[in-house]
Order: structure tokens, then sequence, then C-alpha cells
């Protein structure tokens, strides 16, 4: 496992445009981390910002799918299999790790963000499973995928902000002031999450695996590899 784990990170050094995904992903990272600590998660879309990381990930190895020597290479199924589901697996486990550090200091700090905190982590476990579904989805049907995915998360949008604007008109009422569930039960809600989604990754691109990649969501890297 650790030897594939290195061998991926290797190669997405040559996936396309490798030094503006790690920045990217870095800023992503960067900001959520900054956004969590000056709104104390009462917003939960920030939250989102710290699985970045494990999209701009996926895209790498996958780009790497087209160059014409991967497409003839022995670990061809390997990588787009095994591979990226390690690979997706130890990227958000270090982002959701470093998320919720900070979850946990708002949480034992600043009381009146507990139930906040709560909802954000449970959120974020939800966005996790979304965004490893859309990822692995995008690569064989990029439209159908795109279409779910845009749904789903302008739902979670709606809810967030429905739930917020709630609180502002009503104020805090007691049943917003008890968590669903304590903080370490949503931290391993979380971790089991990333677990779920790393076997949902596993399982789709290993029965989707002789299915041609999207044009759509590779047409730069395509273009480039011929």
């Amino acid at each position: 496992m650790i030897g594939d784990l290195n061998l991926s990170f290797k190669l997405m050094t040559y996936g396309l445009q490798f030094k503006m995904s790690v920045i990217c992903a870095s800023i992503f990272v960067l900001l959520g981390f900054i956004m969590d600590i000056v709104a104390h998660t009462t917003n939960s879309i920030i939250s989102a910002y710290y699985l970045f990381g494990m999209v701009f990930a996926a895209q790498l190895i996958s780009t790497l799918n087209a160059s014409q020597m991967v497409q003839s290479s022995p670990y061809k199924k390997k990588l787009q299999t095994r591979m990226m589901t390690i690979t997706c697996m130890f990227i958000e486990f270090v982002s959701v790790t470093v998320m919720l550090i900070v979850k946990a200091v708002i949480y034992y700090n600043v009381e009146d963000r507990r139930v906040y905190v709560i909802n954000s982590i449970l959120i974020v476990s939800a966005m996790i499973l979304v965004f490893n579904l859309y990822m692995i989805g995008a690569t064989k049907f990029y439209w159908i995928a795109t279409i779910l995915f845009m749904i789903v998360f302008m739902g979670f949008f709606v809810f967030i902000m429905r739930s917020t604007f709630q609180s502002i008109s009503h104020g805090v009422n007691t049943e917003q002031t008890v968590p669903v569930v304590s903080f370490p039960i949503a931290v391993l809600i979380c971790y089991g999450a990333i677990l779920l989604g790393g076997g949902l990754i596993y399982l789709l691109s290993t029965l989707f695996y002789r299915r041609e990649y999207s044009k759509m969501m590779f047409k730069a890297a395509l273009e480039r590899a011929k």
C-alpha cells in the first residue's frame, strides 16, 4: 500500500499542470483553514474547501490516462483503481484531520459554536461521499455526473443558507443549542465517510474500468497527448 502511494505521488508529477494543481489545492485548503478560524465554522460550505486537495489529486491521476504510455502500461488498471483510491483516501485523511483539529479547538473553546461545529462536520462527511462519487463518475460519465453533482451541491447550499437565515431571524432556540451527536461521534462519522468513500471509488472504478474516459472531461489532456 505504501509503495503504491509513493508511486502514485511520483506519477502525479507527470500529470498536466502539476504545479498549478498543487498551488490551487494548497490555496483552497489554506482558505478553508483561515475562514474556519475567522468564521468559527458558522458557514459549513467553507469546510468543503478542505476536500479540494483530493479533487485536484484525482484530476492529476486521471490526466495520466490520456498518455499512450500509460494506456499500454501494465499499471493502467492499477493506476485507475487501487492507486486512485489509496491516493484520494490519504489526501482526504490528511485534509480532514487538519480540519478536525481546527474544529476541535473551536468546539472546546467557543461554547456557543458547538452546534455549528458538529453540523459542519456532518455536512463535510456527506460532501466527502458526494465529491468521491463525482470525481470517479465524471471520468466516465461527465455530463450525468456533473448535473447530479450540481443538483446535490445546490441542495446542500440551500439547506445551509436556509438554516443560517432561520437562526438569524428567530435567534438561537433550545433545539439549536443541543448538538445532534457528540464531537467524538461526529469525528468517527467523518473518518467513516472517508473509508466508505474510498470503497465507492474502488468499486466504481473497477466496475467501469473498461469504459473509455469521457472526452469532455479530458479534452485538454487528450489534445496534448496526441
